[in-house]
Formats: structure tokens, sequence, C-alpha cells
């Protein structure tokens, strides 16, 4: 409780790099070992002394703004090469662009927004429920578009307010189920086919799909299978494109 009164006061003023270090050693000693990292980030004098020579940095429900996270990066942490930010709130954009940091993590958490429309997410984690049920959790969602993200097993997609699906940069074949009924509007991009356990999207209107081969790779007869088995699932809408990027392009009107 001491420390915690401590962390709220220094909301305004830094008190606790005023104690002498043998007064804050003994207060960690009190705390679990997972906490001491979390309760020394707010310490200057400490972050200085962690910070030399330091190559990665894990913070956990932390809550800062922009400003103040690139202040303490550009002050104390100059070697740092990872980054991973867990659950941490407050920031409404973020910019590395002037610092050494060659990986990013980023864990989120989403709870239920009512007034969202659009979400991009590229290169996180995602469980593959997140959204299977968007119209409790995300009721007025209009676009969503995931890419470069690793699932494991099948992802379902639920949503009545649905307009624009984006799925882009899948290195290896993944499995969606998909219910979208006013979706009008789906894309696809990678390197491999998509496999669809169930996709309900009686208004769709243009589906285009574009794969980024290599100069080597070769179709064969289960990558063939793949791409029939995703035009047979796009067979509702009106228009379906299928492009490469070699520059060779076809175009399928359903009528």
């Amino acid at each position: 409780m001491f420390v915690e009164k401590i962390l709220e006061k220094q909301k305004f003023e830094d008190m606790i790099s005023r104690m002498p270090e043998n007064v804050l050693n003994h207060i960690v000693s009190f705390l679990q070992t997972k906490d001491q990292s979390r309760y020394k980030f707010f310490s200057r004098k400490w972050r200085q002394l962690a910070a030399q020579n330091q190559k990665a940095l894990s913070l956990m429900g932390q809550k800062f703004s922009e400003e103040q996270l690139s202040k303490i990066l550009m002050d104390d942490f100059h070697s740092l090469e990872v980054l991973s930010l867990i659950r941490c709130s407050g920031m409404k954009t973020m910019r590395l662009t002037s610092y050494k940091i060659k990986t990013l993590v980023l864990t989120i958490e989403f709870g239920i927004c009512k007034q969202l429309k659009y979400v991009q997410l590229v290169g996180v984690k995602i469980d593959n429920m997140r959204f299977i049920d968007c119209n409790k959790s995300f009721p007025h969602l209009k676009v969503l578009i995931i890419g470069c993200c690793d699932f494991v097993g099948c992802v379902n997609i639920s949503s009545t307010s649905l307009e624009k699906l984006s799925l882009c940069k899948f290195k290896k074949s993944t499995k969606f189920n998909i219910d979208t009924p006013n979706l009008v509007e789906f894309n696809y991009s990678g390197s491999t086919t998509l496999a669809f356990s169930n996709m309900k999207c009686p208004n769709l209107l243009s589906a285009e799909i574009k794969f980024y081969t290599s100069r080597n790779q070769t179709f064969d007869e289960m990558w063939l299978h793949g791409l029939l088995d995703m035009i047979r699932w796009l067979k509702h809408s009106k228009k379906v494109r299928i492009r490469s990027n070699s520059g060779k392009d076809k175009k399928i009107d359903n009528k």
C-alpha cells in the first residue's frame, strides 16, 4: 500500500528518486519478484541504472501517454532494441522512428467498443474467437482489416454491420468461418490460398483475390484445388477479380 501511494504521488512529482538507495532497495524487498520491475520503472534513478546497455524492455499494465513513453525511451533506454507493451493504455498513437528499436511486441485486450467502426490489426496476436460476436462487442463495425497475423485453427468472424473485410499478407493457409450478411466488399492478398468452413455473405458485390508469388513457386494440384474452393465460396458475389504480382488478372462476372 505504501508503494501504491508513492506511485499515485508521482503523477505530479518523482518522489521515489529522492529517496536514498538503501531505502529504495528495502522497499522493493517487500514486493513480489514480478512486481519489482514494474515499480522500478516509475523511478528515474532506477530506470537509469537498469537501462545501461539494456536491449529489451517489457512493460505490462502501465498507463502513459505517447509523450511520456517517448521521453522515457529517449532519456534512459538508448540501446533498446526490443520493446514489449502488454495491456498498456493511455496512448492514441505511437511513433518510434527515432529509436534503435527493431522489434515491437504489442498485446491488446479489446473490451466492448460500442462506437468503433474501423479496425485494422497487423502483425498482432489475436484470439480466433475475438470477432465471433461483433454485434455485442463492435455493434457499429463497418471495416475490418487483418494482416500478417498467425492463427491456429478456424477464425470466426460474425457481424451484421460489417461492410468491408480485408485479409492481407497471409503466408500460410488459414481457415475462416464468416457470417456477415451485409458485407459488400471482400479482399484477400497473400502467398497461399484460404480455406472456408462457412461463408455467409448474401449481399457481397465484389471480391478480389491477389496472390504474391515468388519466381520459383510451383502451383501444384493442391494449390489449384484451394483456389477453386475459394472461388466456389465467393460465387454469389457479383464480381470476382483474381490478381497476381505477375500482372496477369482474371475478372469473373457472375450473372
